[in-house]
């Protein structure tokens, strides 16, 4: 049974239908199990799909078959996940003809296929390891294109790529700014030919946001538009302005940028909350080392920027949840003295990436912590009075947990906010901390 008619079969019956080990109730189409279909490839040897989908994680791994009857451009995309999701293309003989193995970011195979057959293959790795809870319904969001290379090229020989041409927006910080490159009726492109690295930094668009009206905070959308299987390489990037120089795309994994996802067909969409009063550079990269040059010889693009102010700033009148506490000391909470036991679904504090909480502990005391968020990655620390790191967390998109014996000192516990953090607002987390008295030797 194909993936589509399961789906279909799943949804027009009121009971209880697994396709694949997809629960009725669960509203996203499965990845296909293969490409060769009238639907795909089995029309004319072309397609382009796009979408979130239902994948069964603890199948570990997953296929998708097709063949390809001429030379073919093929490029996929999957955006970052908690899971880690990598990809892999073997060919005919179970060889492997191109794989993306990322930690914690995108995973792009850009390439060409010869007539042939082949196999994409979907690994799941980390969440049986690291503690992530599977869903009945996990999805990841991807997008594929396969288009014969003699197609393609007819339709880029009509570009008019005779020299590069980039939009130039007037960034404005006004209540509401908007800026879309399609009504200058130009045809902005990028030159193909580029030989100085596996990125090239195009161009950077920067402002600076302040506080008019006393709100807190500026919300940006930025998309850009392109053909995927042609144009996909371009991307953007958002980064806190210090000294204008090219940053490296080590930093989304880092936790000190945002980056552009795919998240609608032939678009990249970036999304941050901004800070007042603060510089920024929203950048325009070509990503060269997944291009192939020779599809086009430019690669068109458009671009529209949304900026908005914030109509509310995130305080204790706006939003009730509570803040995280700056300090813990056993017997605070009506405890019984030594003993602390603290949990609740604090605010994410929008103005801070660290949040520091100090623990005074007077005698030899058993520690622990839990901290669990849903779309944010929080990491632990633990200091002591001396400056010294005895404990941590730093797991990567899973629940984080520490435990510890500790003796009579002045601590300080960091919650740190990491990864591609767009803030949202009034978002909670839970933190659950407990200190026992250690009984006497």
């Amino acid at each position: 049974m194909s993936s589509r008619l399961c789906f279909l079969l799943a949804h027009l019956f009121s009971v209880l239908y697994i396709c694949r080990g997809q629960p009725i109730n669960c509203p996203f189409e499965p990845l296909p199990t293969t490409l060769n279909s009238i639907a795909y490839l089995g029309f004319n040897g072309e397609t382009h799909l796009q979408g979130e989908y239902f994948v069964n994680f603890s199948t570990y791994s997953q296929y998708i078959p097709f063949t390809v009857a001429s030379l073919s451009a093929f490029r996929v995309y999957v955006a970052p996940h908690e899971v880690d999701v990598d990809i892999w293309l073997f060919n005919s003989t179970g060889a492997v003809a191109r794989s993306s193995l990322a930690i914690g970011t995108e995973e792009v195979i850009q390439t060409k296929l010869a007539a042939g057959s082949y196999s994409l293959r979907f690994s799941y790795f980390g969440f049986s390891t690291e503690g992530y809870s599977v869903d009945d319904c996990d999805t990841i969001q991807m997008e594929l294109a396969i288009v014969p290379v003699s197609l393609l090229q007819q339709r880029t020989l009509s570009l008019p790529c005779t020299g590069e041409l980039l939009p130039s927006p007037n960034i404005v910080m006004q209540s509401h700014y908007n800026y879309n490159s399609d009504a200058d009726g130009r045809f902005y492109n990028v030159l193909s030919s580029y030989s100085g690295g596996p990125v090239r930094w195009v161009t950077s668009y920067n402002f600076t946001t302040n506080a008019t009206g006393g709100a807190s905070f500026w919300s940006l959308e930025a998309i850009l538009g392109f053909d995927f299987v042609s144009g996909g390489s371009l991307g953007l990037l958002l980064v806190q302005n210090t000294n204008n120089a090219a940053p490296d795309l080590n930093c989304v994994a880092s936790g000190t940028c945002s980056g552009a996802e795919g998240r609608i067909l032939n678009e990249k969409v970036l999304r941050a909350v901004l800070m007042p009063n603060t510089a920024y550079s929203l950048w325009l990269y070509d990503f060269v080392a997944e291009k192939d040059p020779s599809l086009s010889p430019c690669t068109g693009f458009t671009l529209k920027l949304h900026l908005d102010l914030a109509n509310l700033p995130q305080s204790f009148t706006t939003c009730t949840a509570p803040s995280v506490p700056a300090s813990l000391i056993p017997g605070q909470f009506d405890d019984p003295a030594g003993v602390l036991h603290y949990f609740d679904t604090p605010v994410v504090q929008l103005s801070q990436s660290r949040v520091p909480v100090t623990i005074n502990i007077s005698s030899p005391s058993f520690f622990k912590v839990y901290v669990s968020s849903p779309r944010l990655d929080i990491d632990i620390r633990l200091v002591n009075s001396a400056g010294q790191t005895i404990g941590y967390s730093y797991k990567f998109g899973t629940e984080e947990t520490m435990a510890k014996y500790l003796q009579p000192d002045s601590y300080v516990m960091t919650l740190i906010y990491f990864g591609n953090y767009a803030p949202v607002f009034c978002e909670t987390f839970t933190l659950e901390v407990a200190i026992s008295p250690a009984p006497p030797t």
